[in-house]
């Protein structure tokens, strides 16, 4: 997981960096990379390839986080009240119970900051490279779309840190200024991996596209990603989180956190707004008459998914488990003091 462009900004209103320039991508320069959908498009044709933004594959931890945030800051609140009832005109319980709810308050500011950058903006935040405009079109996390040429955005490898510690690495999108130098904004594509030549293998696969012909990219698409106009359904999302969590040390004593992480992942999808490009946009993205390289959710194999039935008890063990504390959690707050 790596939240850098969402929870923390990318750094804009600066120069490239030395090793931005010495990892700069080219658009004309062929690597010996695989090329690979990652799982991100959306939608391929001979006019445009839309896929998806760095933060789609894992979307809802933050929203996990920031609900576990928000029931303790309700449970310490609870808590801190109990002195107002029993010990109710002491002054020293009334200071304790005071500095209890203070204690609360950044807890419930972090969940809900977390809240409203995963949740309540857009479900995603799709990415379109127009061949026949030789345009790339991105959302940007406030609802609006960015829109420059091609051939004049910096792309390179960008690096970061995971939150379990290892080097990460990505590939963004440089908007520069007139001067060719200072950044003006910044955007990232969905792959993302601490091996360098896979991040890599992803470019490739968006590079030929806008250089060689949609050719290569529908035949390597063998998925495509449910989003476009609609929200995913559980089952769906249940797949994605499975197939970006699979890497995971030691996956099987963290998965019952994992199917949390699937069930925040349906609320944000449910709260969040769906994205929907501009008319000008959508017009100088329509399909030629007869265009042989059409592709999207409606041609994916009905086999070419991940059944969750043989989990499904794990998913009724973590309900059951969260169902019992809540339940003891009440119980215990409400009981009477002896």
């Amino acid at each position: 997981m790596d939240y850098v462009g969402l929870i923390f900004k990318f750094k804009v209103n600066r120069s490239l960096t030395d090793e931005e320039r010495q990892r700069q991508l080219h658009q004309k320069k062929r690597l010996e990379a695989e090329p690979s959908d990652h799982l991100a498009v959306v939608a391929v044709n001979s006019t445009c390839l839309e896929v998806l933004d760095r933060y789609y594959a894992e979307k809802g931890w933050l929203t996990l986080w920031a609900i576990i945030g928000l029931l303790l800051t309700f449970v310490g609140f609870l808590i801190a009240t109990l002195p107002l009832f029993s010990h109710f005109g002491e002054i020293k319980w009334m200071l304790a119970s005071a500095a209890m709810m203070a204690m609360t308050l950044p807890l419930f500011w972090i969940g809900g900051f977390l809240l409203r950058k995963e949740a309540f903006g857009c479900t995603h935040h799709p990415i379109r490279l127009n061949r026949k405009t030789r345009t790339v079109h991105a959302f940007r996390h406030d609802g609006t779309v960015l829109s420059a040429p091609w051939e004049k955005v910096f792309f390179c490898l960008g690096r970061d840190v995971r939150t379990y510690g290892t080097a990460n690495w990505d590939i963004r999108g440089h908007v520069l200024s007139d001067d060719s130098v200072t950044v003006r904004e910044t955007f990232s594509f969905a792959s993302t991996s601490w091996d360098e030549e896979d991040v890599l293998r992803h470019w490739e696969f968006l590079r030929r596209y806008m250089e060689d012909g949609p050719e290569d990219a529908y035949r390597r698409t063998e998925y495509c990603m449910p989003v476009n106009g609609r929200r995913e359904t559980f089952t769906e999302g249940w797949w994605r989180m499975m197939a970006a969590e699979w890497f995971l040390p030691m996956r099987w004593l963290g998965y019952p956190l994992i199917v949390l992480a699937i069930c925040t992942r349906w609320l944000a999808m449910r709260w969040g707004k769906v994205p929907h490009w501009p008319a000008e946009i959508e017009a100088s993205c329509r399909t030629e008459p007869g265009d042989p390289y059409i592709k999207d959710a409606n041609d994916n194999p009905k086999d070419f998914h991940v059944n969750p039935a043989w989990s499904a008890a794990w998913a009724v063990a973590v309900v059951g488990a969260f169902v019992g504390l809540a339940v003891w959690t009440v119980g215990f707050i409400f009981s009477p003091i002896q």
